[in-house]
This record gives C-alpha cells, structure tokens and sequence, in this order.
C-alpha cells in the first residue's frame, strides 16, 4: 500500500508542454532545482513519487492548481467491467 502523493503524467506533460518544457534537464532550470531532484522524482514518462519541494516549485513557477500534478494513489479509481445483461448464460453442451 502506498500512501504517498504520485506524479499525473498527463497533467505533467500538459503544464511542461504549455511552457514549452520538453526534458528533465529544462524542468530543473526552470523551477530552480538540481537536476539529481528532478532526474529522482520523475521517469522517462514523468511518473513517480512526488515530493512537496517539487510539487511547490512547479505549482508555483507554473501557475497550476496541485490536483492538475499529483494524485493520492488510494484515491485512484479502479476500473469495474461494465455489465452488458442482467441474465447469465447457459452452458452449451
């Protein structure tokens, strides 16, 4: 069980794209941070664990709401087949 804060991959990539980030190297300049920061919180898909000095820094240099960066793992939605009939099937000899 994991009771940390995640990185939003999409949402990441959204608000680095809007300010027109494309790699780790320019994140860490942009939010004032080493590289080592960045290079350990994130990976090739900008998923990991996020940390609060990293979450402060983009939240702030970039405008964004927190909900739009990380997520609580607990509080991910998990994904229930949809039911397509009410009436369970025969077998067939």
């Amino acid at each position: 069980m994991s009771y940390g804060l995640e990185w939003l991959p999409q949402g990441v990539q959204n608000t680095l794209a809007v300010n027109g980030i494309e790699t780790a190297a320019q994140l860490s300049r942009a939010i004032k941070v080493s590289n080592s920061v960045v290079y350990d919180a994130f990976d090739k898909d900008w998923k990991g664990r996020a940390t609060p000095t990293l979450i402060d820094a983009m939240c702030r240099t970039f405008g964004v709401p927190m909900h739009q960066l990380v997520v609580e793992p607990m509080t991910k939605v998990k994904r229930i087949p949809a039911v397509t009939s009410g009436r369970k099937r025969r077998a067939t000899a």
